[in-house]
């Protein structure tokens, strides 16, 4: 009997460890991600979360994330006799995998190197007011693979890294000396959509002390229709960062004053 307990402990522990570890892998990437979001919240509170610094922020959380799940994952299989090879595989052969899969998904690795490249050569940030392939729009999101942006008329457009490399990209944001403010303000349906838009476009462009003389006038759009409400984006161009915080607050102020009176 203690001879059958043993035998069974001795199976049971390899998986006990691959849980384990995995538990752990994830506990990690967790602690990651939070401590990035944390930090990318204190700079946003502070006024000094510049695109770029939110770019790279983001790349680096998918990166380290990314490896912690290679290395927890090669070291749960690495518990296994039968699968042992392929866990140190994992690690030890790197470059022969990826030669192997460049030939079987070149597309998508050229898009994962094409946005690690972007992430950090940053010929476009999160927040820039770009043109690509004729999209005009502001840059949503960069992950390994795709770039997101939103263009004016509030569609949303996917381009691959791979794709963006290789075109002209035409970038307001980079070529201007003021800093882009962006306002969303949500109108709940009981409410006028159509006196907060008025609201919104009336105090950016009352706002002279806070724009940037060389930029076009504000704008407002409606950039999306919930059960929540109808979503306003306000986009100006003010005349640096600390403008362009006072100009979100005085748009702010005027589109409650809009939506619920006097505040």
């Amino acid at each position: 009997m203690d001879l059958l307990i043993h035998d069974l402990g001795l199976e049971l522990r390899p998986t006990v460890v691959a849980l384990v570890l995995i538990a752990m892998t994830i506990m990690v990437a967790r602690l990651v991600r939070l401590s990035i979001d944390r930090a990318v919240a204190r700079e946003r509170q502070r006024g000094r979360l510049e695109p770029g610094l939110l770019t790279r922020m983001v790349a680096t959380r998918r990166l380290v994330n990314a490896v912690l799940w290679i290395i927890g994952i090669s070291a749960a299989m690495a518990q296994f006799p039968e699968l042992r090879v392929l866990g140190t595989g994992l690690l030890a052969s790197a470059g022969v995998t990826t030669l192997v899969l460049g030939f079987a998904a070149r597309g998508t690795l050229g898009n994962m190197m094409a946005g690690l490249f972007i992430s950090f050569a940053q010929p476009l940030r999160v927040g820039d007011e770009v043109e690509i392939k004729s999209q005009t729009g502001v840059v949503e999101d960069i992950t390994l693979l795709h770039t997101f942006i939103r263009t004016y008329d509030a569609v949303m457009v996917v381009i691959p890294n791979e794709v963006v490399l290789s075109e002209v990209i035409r970038n307001r944001t980079l070529a201007a000396s003021g800093e882009l403010a962006i306002v969303d303000i949500t109108v709940p349906p009981i409410h006028d959509a159509a006196a907060a838009h008025a609201a919104l476009r009336a105090a950016g462009v009352a706002a002279t002390d806070l724009l940037d003389p060389a930029a076009d006038a504000p704008t407002v759009i409606v950039l999306a229709m919930r059960a929540d409400g109808i979503v306003l984006r306000f986009r100006a161009r003010a005349k640096n960062t600390a403008a362009a915080l006072a100009l979100g607050m005085r748009v702010r102020e005027a589109a409650a004053r809009a939506i619920f009176g006097e505040v």
